[in-house]
This record gives structure tokens, sequence and C-alpha cells, in this order.
């Protein structure tokens, strides 16, 4: 009987924590860097070397961001020919204003979402400012802004976001990666 109990309890905890990290844990990118910085990236479909303040690699994605003036630009690169997305509010969907994007027939597809729970509904308005989005060769790229207002409060010192993919098309096909992750304000 101990036996049994101690490995319930083992499988347990590896549950807990996963659903912890999965849902409100993630990675602080740029430990003593910001994401602030006096130069505008340039929305191209193309994330050029040192456009951003912060990029890094996350796997199956590679995330450019920088703030500046009250806007957020970000570069999102997903090694999928499906849609990639990115999400700023939250550690998870829950409370994300979420940026959906794919290119099916060489026409290219944007949606912004919220999220609610562990599912999105269309957004009730419209943030996103001229976002590009490119795929070629099985990488699907997007880049855009937003401002940063209703993501951050007064005194916050980091952003948080997701990213997330998909291999194939929609708005609907479920994610086959994601990750949280928060950034510097400072």
């Amino acid at each position: 009987m101990i036996k049994k109990t101690s490995t319930f309890m083992t499988i347990l905890f590896i549950l807990i924590a996963a659903h912890i990290f999965a849902m409100g844990g993630g990675e602080v990118i740029g430990k003593g860097e910001t994401a602030r910085t006096g130069s505008i990236p340039t929305a191209d479909g193309v994330i050029g070397e040192n456009e951003y303040a912060i990029d890094f690699d996350a796997s199956k994605m590679k995330v450019a961001l920088s703030i500046n003036d009250g806007t957020i630009y970000f570069g999102l690169e997903g090694f999928t020919a499906g849609w990639i997305a990115i999400g700023f509010g939250s550690k998870g969907m829950h409370d994300s204003h979420i940026l959906i994007g794919y290119v099916e027939d060489g026409t290219p597809h944007v949606s912004e979402q919220s999220g609610i729970g562990h599912s999105h509904k269309a957004a009730d308005a419209g943030l996103l400012v001229s976002p590009v989005l490119a795929e070629s060769d099985g990488i699907t790229r997007c880049e855009g802004s937003l401002p940063l207002a209703g993501f951050i409060e007064e005194g916050d010192e980091y952003l948080d976001f997701i990213i997330a993919c998909a291999d194939s098309d929609g708005f609907t096909a479920r994610h086959s990666f994601r990750r949280s992750f928060s950034v510097s304000l400072k």
C-alpha cells in the first residue's frame, strides 16, 4: 500500500509541476537587458540582425521584441508552414491578446483573439498595426506592432507574453508548440 501511495504522489507531483510550468511558469528573457530601445524596427517580414532590442530562439520559434515610446514591436518566426502566434498580457492563454497568422496559397491571414481559459475568441478591439506576414521554405514569419498600454500596469517591471505554432493553417488548429516568457521593461 505504501508503494502505491508513493507512486501516486510522485505522479501527482509531476502532473502539478507540469501544469504550473505550462500555465503560469515561463522564462525571463534578457536578464540584465531591457526590451526598451531608441530605434524602431521595420515591419518587412525579415527579422534583421540587431533590428530588435531582444531576440532569442525558443526551439521551434524565433522571437524578437522592442519597446519604443509606448509601442511593442515584434518579429516572430516559426519553423512551420502552419500558423504562428504571439500573445501579450499573460503567461497563459487566459487574458492574453493573441495575434495568430498563417499564409495559405500565398494569401496572408491574421486574426486578433482574446484568450479565455484554454481557448480564444475574436478580440473586441483590433490593436495590431501594419502586420507583415510571409511564408517560405517551411518558415512562417510575422512582424508588426501594437500599443503597450493595456498589457502592463504602472510600475510593472516585466511584460508577460506567450508564443505558439501549429503544423497546419487555420485559426482553429491546435498548437503543436507553446511557451511563455517575461521580458524586462526596466
